[in-house]
């Protein structure tokens, strides 16, 4: 929490004075009414004598009371490979990484363990690295041993995701390099909380027992996160991974904002932890990594120093509430947490602030934070962020070229009224709603666990919606663009959709949907075994899922033209290839389809996520990457036409496709007006002309007759 400075300002009192004989809310017209937030009253750095004792430090920060596990790595610079890995492991069982030298136990670990009261200590490295006299240490305080360290770092990193399998599956995996410990740890906090395990590779080849298991992973992962640049994961190594997305710069901090970006949506705002990103230092980012990921929180590296461009993006989409150092002032200096945690606070209730209809715009030049209740900001730009504490608040004609936070409490309510954001996230809020009137932004990310309805109402129009939590989406009249309904590990939440629902509805969490009374859904994909609720009145016209999953139907509402009573019995994953409820098992069915690059590498292939479905996911790719081809297998002998409207005209492709042989497409045929030569189109043009997805009309057809037809919706980059 904030502690804002209260002072008597004659100026006020009598300003106040005025409004109560005038009878009229006061207009802010000036500066010298802003207030500046002190420092958040939590520990703003945690720095020990040495890295054993910063270590210990953050144990006691994250863990004051006391854990079964904990994760005991060695801490020499030479040996921190082995426990690059452990932070997923470490945030499934809620425990802290401690470190230790390689010839006896810690001092510092050793009062740790006791003070925790662990019953089970997870080694990261062999007796090679932690030798006899540790283990015979850890035996004679009664501990549960467990030795996670391989052969090479390659195998732990194998061991480490196989415990975390056998504990709770998971759908995503991490690559990173072997050979520098930077990338790895930079990711290591936001893969934790996601539950995303950590897996290492040689630059230029995937080790062979890497390749096997990821084999043995085929049709469970829908995505591989690369971590690092072409020089450190080679494109030979990127093409050979199931539905390969790249988080890569120039440097290790370039790569670290290229992480940010990546898990943009999945940050839980309000706390930012920074390290020291050279390698003599990054152990205290292994060290925090269980930490940072508790909340949720990434790790911004710094060598000393943070670019404008990490500061610009810290500002505009983390909402740095607390920053927290890891390490001394040498490694991490107090003026760059003082520099990401500067705020201008709003804290007077019932006022206005803002010039009048017509008049300027005022600008907002750092973060701003509004903590007074019913307070109305309006027509003025922000160049930042705003976080919206206060209750009863409104933004009014608003442009805010980062982010709004509205996190007005459990019961609270705010509206935005005519606002133009980057992103808005809702973090809190009550039944009685977060009000978004003809608002627009890239996206909405609504989170917490308050069960918060957002009614989006008017010319409302926002391109993505990601839902993380118990919450209700009320789109009267509104367009809430593709919604991602997901969850986080270990929770499935309860989401409500209320009204009509135009785009694409993805269901990838094992929680349940609910649909309002009369909610009309007009395509929904669903990706996990989650309970779909239909309320006499409502329908979804389309419903798809993967071959690897039932989802559980419910209601007396109707789904793909049919009653939910009468459905037929579900097909193991529900008609393969995404056909959701055939009425004829034996039609033709799209069973893979790829997008490829002129050389064939793969964007896209459906293989990698479990089987063909009607949404494919490019957000996190690079908008420079081009798509020349698309590849498509049936499952009969059928001919499919793709269909696609560019810039007010239809541009279609039909062709014939045999059982068991796969079809090329060529996009420059199908989109000829947009190819930028004859290696096909990017990305970030596709964007440019479609905006943030594009729609492909598939029909299927056999003997002159179509058998099926429905839209594939290609999801671009943000």
């Amino acid at each position: 929490m904030f502690r804002i400075k209260s002072k008597l300002i004659i100026g006020l009192t009598i300003m106040a004075l005025l409004v109560s004989l005038l009878g009229a809310a006061p207009v802010w017209a000036s500066s010298q009414w802003l207030l500046t937030g002190e420092e958040s009253s939590s520990p703003e750095r945690l720095a020990g004598a040495d890295r054993y004792d910063t270590a210990a430090k953050i144990a006691q920060a994250g863990w004051p009371g006391t854990s079964d596990y904990a994760v005991l790595a060695a801490g020499m610079n030479a040996n921190l490979v082995d426990a690059l890995t452990a932070a997923p492991l470490a945030k499934l069982k809620n425990a802290p990484i401690l470190l230790t030298s390689g010839d006896y136990l810690s001092p510092e670990a050793e009062k740790e363990l006791q003070r925790l009261q662990v019953k089970t200590v997870y080694l990261t490295s062999g007796s090679q690295v932690l030798k006899p006299a540790v283990t015979a240490k850890l035996k004679t305080m009664g501990l549960d041993i467990k030795v996670l360290g391989g052969k090479d770092r390659f195998e732990t990193a194998l061991n480490i995701a196989r415990e975390i399998e056998a504990n709770r599956p998971f759908r995503e995996v991490l690559i990173a390099t072997a050979w520098s410990n930077a990338d790895a740890l930079s990711a290591a906090s936001l893969a934790a909380a996601k539950g995303i395990p950590i897996l290492l590779t040689n630059p230029d080849k995937i080790p062979n027992e890497v390749g096997v298991y990821l084999q043995g992973l085929q049709g469970k992962l829908k995505r591989t996160l690369v971590i690092g640049g072409s020089g450190v994961v080679g494109d030979s190594v990127f093409r050979a991974l199931p539905s390969a997305q790249r988080a890569g710069g120039t440097d290790r901090y370039q790569t670290n904002l290229e992480i940010l970006k990546l898990f943009a949506n999945d940050i839980e705002p309000g706390i930012i932890y920074l390290a020291n990103g050279e390698n003599s230092h990054l152990v205290d980012s292994l060290a925090g990594a269980p930490l940072a990921a508790l909340t949720g929180s990434p790790i911004v590296l710094t060598n000393g120093k943070l670019s404008a461009e990490v500061v610009n993006y810290v500002k505009k989409n983390l909402l740095p509430k607390e920053v927290i150092a890891l390490g001394g002032e040498k490694l991490v200096p107090d003026s760059l947490r003082k520099e990401l945690s500067a705020w201008t606070v709003y804290a007077e209730a019932n006022w206005v602030k803002g010039p009048g209809i017509g008049g300027q715009q005022e600008i907002i030049g750092q973060n701003l934070r509004i903590t007074g209740n019913n307070f109305t900001l309006q027509n003025s730009q922000a160049l930042y962020s705003i976080y919206v504490q206060g209750n009863n608040c409104t933004l009014n004609n608003v442009t805010v070229d980062g982010t709004v936070f509205v996190d007005p409490g459990e019961s609270g309510e705010a509206t935005l009224k005519n606002v133009k954001a980057g992103r808005i996230v809702v973090m809190s809020g009550g039944s009685n709603s977060i009000r978004l009137e003809n608002t627009t932004a890239d996206t909405l990310v609504v989170t917490g666990d308050q069960g918060t309805r957002v009614v989006a109402q008017g010319q409302t129009r926002i391109n993505d919606t990601v839902v993380t939590s118990y919450a209700i989406l009320d789109a009267q009249g509104a367009q809430l663009g593709t919604v991602l309904i997901t969850g986080k590990p270990g929770k499935a939440p309860l989401v409500e959709l209320r009204g009509n629902f135009l785009d694409l509805v993805i269901v990838d969490t094992e929680g349940e949907v609910r649909l309002g009374d009369n909610t009309k859904v007009s395509n929904m994909e669903i990706n996990t075994g989650a309970n779909i609720v239909v309320p006499a009145g409502a329908s979804i016209a389309k419903a798809t899922w993967n071959q690897s999953v039932t989802p559980k139907f419910s209601g007396e509402g109707t789904v793909n033209d049919a009653k939910i009573s009468d459905l037929p019995a579900l097909p193991g994953g529900g008609g393969g290839g995404g056909g959701g409820l055939p009425t004829d098992p034996n039609s033709p069915k799209i069973t893979r389809l790829r997008l490829c690059n002129l050389s064939g590498g793969e964007l896209y292939d459906s293989q990698d996520v479990g089987g063909f479905a009607k949404s494919i996911d490019l957000t996190s790719r690079n908008p420079t990457e081009k798509i020349k081809y698309i590849y498509v297998s049936v499952s009969t002998d059928c001919t499919i036409k793709l269909t696609v409207e560019a810039l007010g005209e239809k541009k279609e492709e039909e062709k014939p496709i045999s059982t068991g042989a796969e079809t090329v497409f060529d996009i420059d045929v199908i989109l000829g007006d947009l190819q930028e030569g004859n290696d096909g189109v990017s990305l970030q043009k596709l964007k440019q002309v479609f905006g943030p997805n594009i729609k492909v009309h598939a029909e299927i057809s056999q003997n002159g007759e179509i058998k099926d037809e429905y839209d594939i919706t290609i999801r671009l980059p943000k």
